[in-house]
């Protein structure tokens, strides 16, 4: 089995000349299990679902997540091997997504995206021929007042995101 955890985040979103959201965090994958994992690969990515009904069908993101680990797996030219109780980072330390008119949300002319993170783990244990996965959703907050909404144009710091992992969308195979 393989555990996430991250370093950061921080969260920037701009429009401008990149017109670009970004969430900076460093995933750290721990093996806590007692098998070594072989071929470990994470994917995350940045989903900025408009607000409103259906904002947290996020079964289609999860899907894209884990094909990518698939064919990263296929087509990747190095492997990461944790031993039981071994920990890796530094897998894929942003996510960026660029910003359309079909991310934000205007309410009374205000104009912000409603940010979460979703991703996939795929790994191997050593005596079997199958790839597992394991997808998840974290949802982003502001830490303060836990609101979800972050206005397009202004970056929040670090210590201002609090990101809480939504265990209605984990899967694991």
């Amino acid at each position: 089995e393989v555990q996430i955890t991250f370093t950061g985040p921080n969260f920037r979103t701009k429009l401008g000349n990149t017109e670009q959201a970004w969430l900076h965090v460093v995933p750290e994958l721990k093996n806590i299990g007692h098998s070594v994992a072989t071929h470990v690969r994470i994917a995350t990515m940045l989903i900025l679902h408009p607000w409103g009904n259906g904002w947290g069908d996020f079964r289609n993101d999860r899907k894209k997540a884990c094909d990518w680990v698939t064919k990263e797996a296929a087509d990747g030219p190095t492997d990461v091997v944790l031993f039981p109780d071994e920990s890796y980072d530094g897998i894929r330390p942003g996510s960026p997504e660029f910003l359309t008119e079909s991310h934000i949300t205007t309410l009374d002319k205000v104009r912000f995206i409603t940010p979460a993170l979703v991703g996939c783990i795929g790994y191997q244990f050593q005596s079997s021929p199958h790839q597992h996965y394991t997808s998840f959703v974290y949802e982003i907050f502001h830490s303060n007042d836990r609101t979800r909404h972050f206005l397009v144009g202004q970056d929040v710091p670090a210590e201002q995101i609090l990101m809480v992992r939504n265990r209605q969308y984990d899967y694991a195979d």
